[in-house]
């Protein structure tokens, strides 16, 4: 049912594709591997950074964990000063 569900947005998405108006850009997610590759540490190190409030904490994505690329470099460009989680 879900998949059906999708299939039909995705078919409805592209029927209308010439007339409909993207909301906002859509963000890139980044995973405990491509953060851990751009700060130089392990992804063990990510994990313990993020619940230790060193560096942005992310969001579950089920039982994933993913960083906004953005609030990422943000988080770089400010010096990656202590972070309190949010929610």
């Amino acid at each position: 049912m879900r998949l059906a569900f999708i299939l039909g947005v995705f078919t409805m998405t592209q029927a209308n594709q010439e007339t409909a108006q993207p909301s906002r850009p859509a963000s890139r997610v980044w995973d405990v591997h491509q953060v851990s590759e751009l700060l130089g540490c392990s992804a063990r190190h990510i994990f313990r950074m993020a619940d230790d409030g060193l560096m942005p904490w992310g969001f579950k994505f089920g039982a994933l964990r993913r960083w906004n690329a953005e609030e990422i470099e943000r988080w770089i460009a400010d010096g990656g000063k202590p972070c309190e989680r949010e929610g």
